[in-house]
């Protein structure tokens, strides 16, 4: 029994081994056959007999920009409306660059040609290393950063009760058993943020932000568009908590204050990217973003529009139908243990006071998994991978579910039930490695 901040610390430093496991375990396996790699879009690198580092293909192009941000102002680069990740990486790079020499031993001099993408861009891997550290820093960083909110969000209080500690810690490794961490923890790519965004508008909705705050918050969401389009929903959590949510202490402030506040919250999102389109502009001529030139992102809307409103409406409900349904797939593990939790409580009697200590986070937890839904929904990019972004407010409510049975259960939660709880999620977790893919 381990209680307070100490057993959230604790809790911590044992997923950030898990983390470390998970990344090696996904480097062990057979290299993958140059069919395979142009099947899958990935680029599968040796580095022994039993020992492979398989990155989707993307990671091509993110290297040449890392090395070289200014190719970021090429015309049609495919990266320019979401620069932040390369310049971040590149800054990165330079930290990791003594390691270069010593690194550049153990690398291959290029990287396999592996489909048109890849082909099409000259690569020397091994003076690539200290850009691609830094690309992986920050999926590390990422992970880390979800992980630490995932634990927070249980009550330091609440550590001190038998189980809760064993419980967040398996709820943990079900943030790591996923789509995303199998295809792009070694990857230069966003796909984490499918993880970590997510669990921020819980918190958003949680907090309701008012004032000051929900402006920070949307300038902060803005700039985060420049690194990935997901932190849309962060200024949906905060239009939201201001417009229909009440705040989480105090009396609200008047509607007109707080629809201006989301007036002014929605220019300060929109200005970090129409600034970075105008200096594109200016320095090129054009402005390429990708998501919507070469991927048709969004256009599935004004083509069914064309056809008829019946056509828009069946169009719709096949895209969340696409996205639930694989999302809902996805969430099958955490749904396991949530009706694990519910059904443990109500069978001791203890379901009220277990709903009293959980109810406030359940709107939080739908909404946050909702915006999710409805911006891919409205992106319409038919990859499975996106709907992992309904998951993680589940596996947070899980989290904080469990620490909740603990508290009201008389005597916790016994050795028994942490062992079903912890051997479930590290056996997905082991599954997710060990199969044969997902890849890209």
């Amino acid at each position: 029994m381990i209680g307070g901040s100490r057993g959230q610390w604790i809790v911590f430093a044992a997923l950030v081994l898990a983390l470390g496991v998970t990344m090696i375990g996904l480097l062990i396996g057979s290299p993958l056959s140059p069919a395979e790699q142009k099947a899958h879009c990935v680029i599968s690198v040796p580095l022994a007999p039993f020992a492979r580092l398989i990155m989707v293909c993307d990671t091509a192009e993110l290297l040449q920009l890392g090395q070289d941000p200014a190719k970021l102002l090429a015309p049609d680069t495919s990266r320019q409306a979401r620069p932040l990740l390369v310049v971040m990486a590149h800054l990165l790079s330079y930290l990791f660059s003594p390691l270069n020499q010593a690194l550049v031993l153990l690398a291959p001099d290029t990287l396999p040609e592996t489909n048109q993408k890849a082909e099409s861009v000259s690569l020397a891997f091994a003076r690539m290393i200290p850009v691609l550290a830094g690309y992986l820093s920050l999926n590390v960083l990422t992970m880390l950063a979800s992980l630490w909110l995932l634990i927070r969000a249980v009550p330091a209080t609440m550590y001190g009760r038998a189980g809760t500690a064993f419980t967040s810690f398996a709820c943990g490794l079900l943030l790591l058993a996923n789509y995303p961490v199998k295809a792009f923890i070694w990857s230069a790519h966003t796909q984490l943020l499918n993880i970590l965004v997510p669990l921020l508008a819980v918190l958003i909705l949680l907090r309701r932000p008012r004032g000051g705050a929900a402006l920070a918050i949307s300038l902060g969401a803005g700039i985060g568009m420049l690194l990935y389009g997901n932190f849309a929903i962060l200024f949906g959590a905060i239009a939201i908590g201001l417009l229909l949510l009440p705040p989480a202490a105090g009396p609200d402030r008047p509607l007109s204050q707080r629809l201006l506040t989301i007036l002014v919250g929605g220019v300060l999102f929109a200005m970090p990217g129409f600034l970075w389109g105008r200096y594109v502009l200016w320095k090129t001529g054009s402005f390429n973003v990708a998501e919507i030139s070469t991927y048709g992102q969004f256009a599935w809307i004004a083509e069914a529009w064309q056809v008829g409103l019946g056509a828009l409406l069946k169009a719709s409900l096949q895209q969340i139908a696409f996205f639930g349904g694989h999302g809902f797939v996805q969430a099958v593990p955490t749904l396991l243990l949530i009706l694990f939790c519910v059904a443990k409580v109500a069978r001791a009697g203890q379901l009220q006071p277990w709903w009293d200590l959980t109810r406030r986070f359940v709107l939080p937890v739908l909404l946050a998994s909702g915006l999710s839904l409805g911006l891919y929904v409205l992106i319409g990019w038919p990859a499975p991978r996106l709907a992992y972004a309904i998951v993680p407010p589940f596996i947070l409510f899980a989290a904080v579910g469990f620490a909740a049975a603990a508290s009201v259960l008389p005597d916790g939660l016994g050795r028994r039930d942490c062992a079903v709880i912890l051997g479930l999620a590290a056996a997905y977790l082991i599954y997710t490695v060990a199969q044969r893919g997902p890849w890209s």
